[in-house]
């Protein structure tokens, strides 16, 4: 028998026409920008020395130029035995060859993304080709694994890959270095997410004073122009905002330095979320799915079915090089490099 909550991914039935996949999330996407341009407008006249440029990503473009939700990029690596503990992922992402885009060197902004086994195939990509291609592989070892948008120094765009562990701690794994970051009690740590996740999450909002009225055209213009010794004054109106910190999460018991200074979005392989609450990612939960007040979902049920249909098989990952191979590929290397330094020197008049 299947359980209870089992659901019949939608069928194509005779005489529809098929799904067009540059179609088929439109109104999401016009729905997600519309509701950020909004949130971003507010956010900024509260804190008018937040970050200015920040951009929710929601999709990407593929080899044929549709536009695609994040999520479909991630499918968990089918992994090869010399890859079984999340350190040796760790170290092996790290080898393949960081690039960077010509634009997004030039606009410190994401430009473009690669599928998976693109990125094996080639071993190399861009920092979030990195983060795609770990939290892939994390999946693959059963971990509750998420790619996450948002900004490091000087406004420069970055990717990086969280894990939702047992207990309520949240990891942030970097890619460019391979440190990883633990944030205790940022999440409920049930993976179960039944409606006492929900309840619990009513009782955390229950405990806080929220303004109702922070986004409204009127509060929001006179916000925009107030100028910065007024804004001073009224310093203790930000404590009910739903975008201010949870006060429990800057204690100093629970302050967690990060090299990260905003998060805008968080996905997997089946859905996409974006930050409602304060930028800092050390100042926020992280129960998703439970929490739409504080992570608005980009799919709805429709949409989630067409992801479910476009999910394809895990991604393979191939053995170990051999030694024997290794020290030929070495050695081939190692002849190319000679002989290209012999050809310079004879030009040169040296040999």
């Amino acid at each position: 028998d299947f359980p209870e909550d089992f659901r019949y991914l939608p069928q194509i039935m005779e005489g529809e026409k098929p799904i067009v996949l540059s179609e088929a999330f439109t109104e999401c996407f016009k729905r997600w920008s519309t509701v950020f341009d909004g949130f971003r407008q507010a956010y900024e006249a509260w804190f008018p020395d937040a970050h200015k440029k920040r951009r929710w990503l929601a999709q990407y473009s593929d080899a044929h130029g549709d536009s695609l939700p994040l999520p479909m990029l991630v499918r968990p690596l089918a992994l090869p035995a010399t890859l079984a503990t999340p350190t040796q992922i760790s170290h092996w992402i790290r080898c393949a060859e960081f690039t960077v885009p010509p634009r997004q060197r030039a606009c410190n902004e994401i430009s473009s993304w690669q599928r998976p086994e693109d990125i094996l195939a080639v071993r190399r990509g861009s920092v979030q080709d990195h983060a795609t291609l770990l939290c892939c592989a994390l999946m693959g070892l059963g971990k509750n694994a998420f790619v996450c948008k948002g900004t490091v120094q000087k406004d420069r765009e970055h990717c990086w890959v969280m894990t939702r562990e047992h207990g309520g701690t949240v990891t942030f794994w970097e890619t460019t270095n391979g440190a990883k970051y633990h944030l205790a009690g940022r999440w409920l740590g049930d993976f179960s997410h039944q409606d006492a996740c929900k309840k619990m999450v009513d009782q955390r909002w229950a405990q806080r004073p929220v303004s109702s009225t922070w986004k409204s055209k009127e509060v929001i213009k006179a916000r925009a122009a107030m100028r910065r010794d007024e804004h001073l004054q009224k310093m203790h109106e930000l404590t009910t905002l739903p975008i201010a910190p949870w006060p429990e999460l800057y204690k100093d018991s629970n302050i967690v330095v990060v090299p990260y200074e905003t998060i805008e979005c968080v996905w997997n392989n089946t859905q996409l979320w974006g930050n409602l609450g304060n930028a800092h990612p050390s100042c926020i939960y992280f129960d998703m799915e439970d929490d739409a007040r504080s992570w608005l979902p980009l799919l709805r049920e429709a949409e989630l079915g067409v992801i479910m249909q476009e999910q394809g098989a895990a991604v393979a990952v191939g053995p170990s090089m051999q030694a024997y191979t290794a020290e030929t590929l070495q050695e081939n290397i190692e002849n190319e490099l000679k002989e290209s330094i012999r050809m310079i020197r004879m030009r040169q008049g040296h040999d």
